[in-house]
């Protein structure tokens, strides 16, 4: 029997999970057939979806190889017909999401034998929440294969969970690699201090408008813009007066390196820390200038997979080594290496 991810990772029933990744090579795809394998294992049954496409044999972007998906029989996915290239006596489709992509509308499938599957998914929020409805009453779990370099697959509005997928590949130097691990940890632990804003409104009309908001202890409005960058005197301008400001979107360097005028004593809020795209420079500068960020909704991080594999050279980092380094940074975290263990 292989690994029990499910008892490993905590994985709750009738929950929701995304498995996302550093970079490249990170093992996600494994990962998530683990997941389904032990799923089977157990008697239960899962869906499984995507952010875009996935499970291809060639990655389409990078031209490279890649592990396909083994969907177990009985078990839920969501795909286009288009992606169906296989014996129709191998599949049911249960029903027409209506969730449109570039290869036509995803239908919910249930598998009749093992296949091998190509999946595509919803990209925006909205359509995903949809989706995982869908499979609510017909699956113990639902699994996200999240897009590359994608934390923000891991939204705690639709998932309740996700696994960080770490890959070596990306990193020149053990130092380089250890400074990532610990920038991603104390990102993610913004969200564990209390969210102690008393705002004049509530947080669902803040992620529903979709647009910059600022305020203080009695009053708040809203900006007609929701990219800080599409019209930076609009924010500039009203600023004034402000004691925090809600950006609907990721938080960037780039929002940071531009509008650095106005970020002097002023809280951020973002929705969660799959929006928290800032460097460890960008971090330290406003942390310096007295800006407190914080998260409506935290992630919950319920395990960590890493992968020493490089294609074509060898890796500077050993399996045991990440694996080390990792739970030295995230303590509490179950973190394992799938390919080694």
């Amino acid at each position: 029997m292989e690994k029990d991810l499910i008892d490993l990772f905590n994985i709750k029933k009738n929950g929701s999970y995304a498995i996302v990744g550093t970079a490249k090579n990170a093992g996600k795809t494994t990962v998530l057939n683990h997941l389904l394998q032990s799923t089977k294992e157990r008697g239960e049954i899962a869906g499984v979806t995507s952010i875009g496409w996935d499970g291809e044999n060639i990655d389409r972007v990078y031209k490279t190889s890649k592990p396909s998906v083994y969907l177990p029989s009985n078990f839920f996915a969501a795909t286009t017909k288009d992606l169906l290239t296989f014996s129709s006596s191998l599949f049911k489709i249960r029903e027409d999401t209506r969730i449109e992509t570039i290869l036509g509308n995803i239908y919910i499938i249930q598998s009749l034998s093992d296949i091998k599957i190509e999946l595509i998914g919803p990209r925006d929020l909205k359509s995903m929440k949809k989706l995982f409805k869908r499979f609510e009453k017909q699956v113990d779990y639902t699994f996200l294969d999240g897009a590359v370099d994608r934390i923000s697959s891991a939204s705690p509005f639709f998932t309740d969970g996700f696994i960080l997928c770490i890959a070596s590949s990306s990193f020149r130097s053990i130092v380089e690699f250890e400074n990532q691990v610990k920038l991603i940890k104390r990102k993610y632990d913004l969200g564990l201090k209390p969210f102690n804003l008393s705002l004049p409104l509530g947080h669902i009309d803040l992620l529903d408008k979709n647009r910059i908001v600022l305020g203080d202890k009695e009053n708040y409005y809203y900006l007609n813009i929701s990219n800080p960058l599409e019209d930076e005197n609009s924010l500039l301008s009203n600023i004034e007066g402000n004691n925090w400001i809600y950006f609907p979107g990721a938080l960037t360097d780039m929002i940071v390196e531009k509008l650095s005028s106005i970020f002097v004593d002023i809280s951020i809020i973002l929705d969660d820390f799959t929006k928290n795209f800032l460097t460890l420079r960008s971090l330290n500068f406003l942390e310096h200038r007295n800006c407190a960020i914080y998260y409506i909704a935290q992630s919950k991080l319920s395990g960590i997979t890493v992968s020493s594999f490089v294609p074509d050279k060898p890796s500077i980092l050993s399996s045991k080594l990440m694996i080390k380094i990792v739970k030295s940074i995230f303590e509490e975290i179950p973190v394992i290496d799938l390919f080694y263990e």
